[in-house]
């Protein structure tokens, strides 16, 4: 697996390539799923025309996606059409920042969007990306990824100000447990929030997009994916972050059960994500209120 091209503070950062092996079909054992696809698509298809039916009291009609071609972003774009029907638009927007390949890749995007007959703008911010790295130009292992996440999820947030629609997210809940927010797309909504990743290709495969994907291979193909910092696929990271937040299963007993060599990379696994994992908002001090009394 070829990593020569991710910074080696980014992959210090992760848990790194486990040695030995993982054990992938003893991990399948693991029910990390909250149920069938099927079950899921109902359940989101339903939250989506609740909370669209509730943001229409305050103006907001309709929905617009962020569109890479990727797993997340199609498979949210066709939820959204499912729940939509004919009483909601929904847009797909693709922002084209200059880069080198970035043409092609629009290109793909368009022909994705096409496939998943739904609108579609592409948005060039070849000079908004320049005039920003301009101001201030990208120095860290994380500030290319930053900028250009930031400036695609503005410029979708101002797509759907001009539509007065809402922003639906494309994360999902494998990403927020890595704490993966560097790259993660926000919006008011968030229909994959509770879905790990191997679940998202589930549903992808219910309703037969799996060929609508430009790019099958999760992560981001112009820093690194996500096998490349992981070491691992969603074979195996999505039934150890189930065993490891919502179990609670200690690294040793993990690794003992499941006929993981490598106890440390499991142990840098649980430390990630109890300091990264689902830190999706700000924070804030709970700071006492004083009580005042009259007179």
């Amino acid at each position: 697996m070829a990593t020569s091209r991710v910074p080696l503070e980014v992959l210090e950062s992760f848990p790194g390539t486990p040695q030995g092996p993982c054990n992938p079909q003893a991990l399948a054992a693991v029910r990390f799923r909250h149920g069938t696809a099927q079950a899921s698509i109902d359940v989101i298809v339903q939250f989506l025309v609740t909370e669209w039916k509730a943001l229409e009291k305050i103006g907001l009609h309709g929905a617009v996606i962020g569109l890479s071609g990727g797993l997340d972003s199609v498979v949210t774009v066709r939820l959204c059409q499912m729940a939509a029907g004919r009483t909601q638009a929904v847009r797909a927007v693709t922002v084209n920042l200059g880069r080198p390949g970035d043409a092609e890749r629009t290109a793909s995007c368009v022909e994705c969007a096409r496939q998943l007959g739904v609108e579609h703008l592409v948005v060039d911010a070849t000079e908004v990306r320049r005039a920003m790295l301009e101001a201030c130009p990208a120095s860290g292992p994380w500030s290319g990824i930053n900028t250009d996440t930031r400036l695609i999820q503005d410029l979708v947030f101002g797509v759907a100000d001009r539509h007065r629609s809402t922003v639906v997210s494309t994360g999902d809940l494998s990403e927020k447990l890595m704490g993966r927010q560097t790259e993660a797309f926000y919006g008011q909504l968030e229909p994959l929030g509770s879905l790990y990743k191997s679940e998202v290709i589930d549903i992808a495969s219910a309703i037969e997009l799996t060929d609508t994907l430009t790019d099958r291979r999760p992560g981001c193909e112009d820093y690194w994916y996500d096998d490349e910092v992981l070491g691992v696929g969603y074979d195996v990271i999505d039934p150890l972050l189930h065993l490891l937040r919502t179990e609670n299963r200690p690294p040793s007993w993990i690794a003992e059960k499941y006929g993981i060599v490598d106890i440390a990379w499991i142990e840098r696994l649980a430390h990630r994500v109890a300091n990264q994992g689902l830190r999706t908002q700000c924070r804030w001090p709970a700071i006492p209120r004083i009580s005042l009394s009259s007179g």
